[in-house]
């Protein structure tokens, strides 16, 4: 039949922990295999111009990922190891992937993206099986213990080599286990906000830069307006307000009629709750401080937002029973 190479991984040895795999070895195979396809990965000519705000969070991935790659020689001749992990999160729509994908063009890297369930949809699929097989929990949280111990013992390979980086993203830092926050995982952990006022402008001006816009069109009214909407919804809006009149023009073109008064629309923003914020701020408090030099400057500015929005849900807990256990 020939001969090829193998790739598997050992889940079970007697005596634990030591394994000793000979040519006369009898392995027993269990599940689908698992095919290794690394998929090129497309991403627009972004660059941080592109990025309205988030001015402090830009400096951190600089510091910690482009700066050791443009200027590897001083970081050598110091001694200085290399950030391999990092852990962005936020409210939806604050900007993080772009802010990723943005690194990997500045950097001049290739860019793979991989969402979570890609990881382990197979693992879920094997605790389905085995809870309708065995109708025990105790099968689904061995096989989550053992998925998180292999996807650490990942982590500890990929930081051993050069030029590999990993930048987690989530909504939900909160629910994440504690051990992928240790020294060599992912231990710089980064809040992206919601934009301030300032930031909502900056982000008005490059979304409506190719747009001829009106004389009137005041964009420090609008970002104060927008007060608490994400950047990802500034850009909705401005692309509504940009097919209204698309649409205005049609209808004129057929009627051949005088322009008419651009329709007003109506749209409904995401708005981050005092809950959502209270409850990154309150993150950031527990593990920012103990990782990464600049966790100072991860929260300023971020304040602003509760000042000039207030609270969406008053109350005192920082989770509710309406949180996204799984986003």
């Amino acid at each position: 039949m020939g001969t090829s190479a193998v790739e598997f991984k050992v889940i079970e040895a007697e005596p634990s922990p030591h394994c000793i795999v000979a040519p006369e070895t009898v392995i027993d195979c269990e599940g689908k295999p698992i095919k290794r396809e690394i998929k090129e990965t497309f991403i627009d000519e972004i660059s941080f111009d592109d990025i309205g705000g988030l001015n402090n969070v830009k400096r951190v991935l600089k510091e910690f990922i482009q700066y050791p790659i443009e200027y590897q020689d001083f970081y050598q001749k110091l001694g200085m190891a290399f950030t391999r992990g990092m852990l962005l999160y936020g409210a939806t729509g604050c900007g993080k992937t772009m802010l990723v994908k943005a690194l990997a063009n500045e950097c001049d890297m290739n860019f793979i993206s991989i969402k979570c369930p890609e990881l382990f949809s197979s693992s879920i699929d094997d605790v389905g099986e085995s809870k309708r097989a065995n109708n025990y929990m105790t099968d689904a949280n061995v096989s989550t213990d053992r998925f998180i111990n292999q996807l650490l013992t990942e982590l500890d390979d990929i930081s051993a080599k050069t030029k590999v980086f990993i930048i987690g993203e989530t909504n939900r830092p909160d629910i994440i286990d504690h051990n992928f926050f240790r020294q060599g995982h992912l231990d710089q952990i980064v809040y992206v906000p919601l934009p301030n006022e300032q930031s909502r402008e900056a982000i008005l001006k490059i979304a409506l830069r190719k747009w001829p816009l009106s004389k009137d069109v005041d964009l420090k009214y609008l970002a104060r307006v927008l007060n608490g909407v994400s950047g990802a919804d500034v850009i909705e809006i401005c692309q509504r307000a940009c097919k209204a009149v698309i649409h205005e023009l049609i209808e004129n073109k057929r009627k051949n009629e005088m322009l008419k008064p651009v329709p007003r629309f109506e749209y409904d923003p995401f708005i981050a709750s005092g809950n959502d914020i209270r409850r990154y701020e309150e993150f950031a408090r527990m593990w920012q401080p103990s990782y990464g030099y600049y966790s100072s400057i991860h929260m300023i500015n971020d304040t602003q937002n509760i000042k000039e929005g207030g609270d969406a849900k008053q109350g005192s807990a920082i989770y509710t029973d309406d949180d996204d256990l799984y986003a």
